[in-house]
């Protein structure tokens, strides 16, 4: 007896599993490429672009860079350190007084640095903002200072933040004593025209 259902073509089954085999490879290797696209898209982001990552800084490096500008010595900064670790305003005044006779310090941005903190550490609002704009006019950031520093070394924002809080307080300090001495004035005033007033019997 023959069977009713229809019988399929003999090749028909090999080219099915055939075609399912080519569109998976075929979806497979579409993948790949766009997986490495994607990383290379990655890469790029991050190494690529023709940059180079910066190299460590090192007292060599910072000494070389700044040959021109080099004025404050390893051994000065030596003895800098110190008293920049403690805040320590006495003893980094003779270090300041060595820095500043100097010449061309102020080109210096490892002297102008320790001049600066001296001057922040003394409270002296008007020597920290002049000293703060020659700092900021040497420094480069993508050299820092010298690695002769063991003190941790102040960020720019950090020294911006110091000299403006001690420009406040400054400021403050004077309004307060002007209204003392406005307060004196009135008192005195006050007490004259008592004095006045009961001594005219």
């Amino acid at each position: 007896m023959v069977s009713s259902s229809v019988r399929q073509p003999i090749g028909s089954g090999v080219k099915r599993s055939s075609r399912k085999r080519q569109l998976l490879i075929g979806g497979g290797a579409i993948l790949l490429l766009l997986l490495g696209a994607l990383g290379f898209i990655i890469w790029l982001n991050s190494y690529g672009k023709g940059t180079v990552a910066p190299k460590p800084k090192t007292a060599t490096t910072v000494q070389s860079s700044n040959a021109t500008k080099s004025v404050c010595s390893a051994e000065l900064i030596g003895e800098a350190n110190g008293p920049l670790n403690t805040s320590d305003q006495t003893a980094l005044g003779p270090v300041v007084d060595k820095i500043m006779a100097l010449k061309g310090f102020e080109n210096d941005p490892n002297c102008m640095y320790v001049v600066l903190l001296y001057n922040i550490v003394a409270g002296d609002s008007s020597a920290s903002s002049k000293y703060l704009a020659v700092y900021e006019k040497v420094f480069d950031p993508a050299l820092g200072l010298s690695d002769s520093f063991t003190a941790p070394i102040l960020s720019i924002e950090t020294l911006r933040n110091n000299v403006a809080f001690l420009a406040r307080s400054s400021k403050e300090s004077e309004a307060s004593s002007q209204l003392g001495d406005e307060s004196l004035s009135k008192g005195s005033d006050a007490a004259d025209k008592y004095y006045r007033e009961h001594n005219k019997q």
